[in-house]
């Protein structure tokens, strides 16, 4: 597509584009879709927009040609030039920055007239597949000499969308948990009379050996038969012994919850490696039992 001749001597720029993506493919670019080299187009070429075809006309141009495998397609090109101090060029009949419909075709094609002389110029190409993939490049120190076309090449890469996803950057922490190792009976047992006391000794393994600590909980269908020697023990070390005194006949559920230090809140360690439970019978005492 040919874009911004008029009929006056004008100033020119001939680009000629060579693409390849990144990753596993490659673009090509000719004046006809081909991967050889294009040549730079005149005035009067097929796709110009607003130029006349007269003879006398000089032109500059930019001759794009853009084929990707696979199907892949584009719809449109923007360019965008600039001069030394970075300062987008006026152009007499063309937008700039401007954008070339390629409806859809994988050939682009189009050139630029009217540029004013000067060195150091920048020309920026970009572009959107139909896939998603990005298209970008640029050629820097471009200088344009009056009545003549400057041929640049231009090394525009293709980078294929990524999924719809991102990373997950993870922190891990840790936090020591204790295990009980067993839980056993004085030489009273676990059954005595009302009035008496057994002996309950847990052993526990942690990280941290002689910090681990021991909370001690009855439960049962009447309520609480006994009392304990201490409910919690702090920093007690790998093992801890507790007593537990008969106050009312019946059975309980005697628990043993071992921990090796606090743990974040919403955390918790594995109940079946921290908490162990065992039975206790309180008998009625004979001589008051009515008998």
């Amino acid at each position: 597509m040919l874009l911004g001749l008029s009929r006056k001597a004008m100033l020119g720029l001939s680009v000629l584009l060579s693409t390849s993506a990144l990753g596993a493919w490659q673009v090509g670019c000719s004046g006809n879709g081909s991967t050889t080299s294009s040549t730079a187009l005149s005035s009067g070429t097929k796709g110009a927009v607003g130029v006349p075809s007269g003879e006398g006309s000089d032109t500059g141009a930019i001759g794009l040609a853009l084929a990707l495998p696979g199907g892949d397609e584009i719809n449109s090109v923007t360019y965008t030039l600039k001069n030394s101090s970075n300062i987008t060029i006026a152009l007499p009949t063309a937008p700039n920055p401007g954008t070339v419909a390629t409806n859809n075709s994988q050939s682009i094609e189009f050139q630029l007239g009217g540029v004013p002389a000067g060195t150091g110029y920048t020309i920026a190409l970009s572009a959107t597949t139909l896939a998603g993939a990005t298209c970008q490049g640029s050629a820097t120190g471009v200088t344009i000499t009056a009545r003549a076309s400057t041929n640049v090449t231009i090394q525009l890469l293709c980078s294929s969308p990524g999924g719809d996803g991102g990373n997950l950057f993870v922190t891990g922490t840790t936090s020591d948990c204790g295990t009980w190792t067993a839980l056993s009976s004085g030489s009273n047992g676990s059954e005595v009379l009302v009035g008496q006391t057994m002996t309950l000794t847990v052993t526990a393994n942690g990280g941290a050996p002689s910090s681990l600590g021991y909370s001690w909980s009855q439960s049962g269908e009447g309520g609480a038969i006994g009392t304990f020697g201490s409910t919690q023990s702090e920093d007690a070390g790998p093992s801890d012994t507790n007593t537990f005194t008969c106050t009312a006949p019946g059975t309980a559920a005697i628990t043993v919850v071992v921990d090796d230090g606090p743990v974040p809140d919403g955390s918790a360690c594995p109940s079946n490696l921290s908490t162990v439970t065992t039975t206790v019978v309180c008998d009625p005492n004979p001589a008051n039992d009515g008998g």
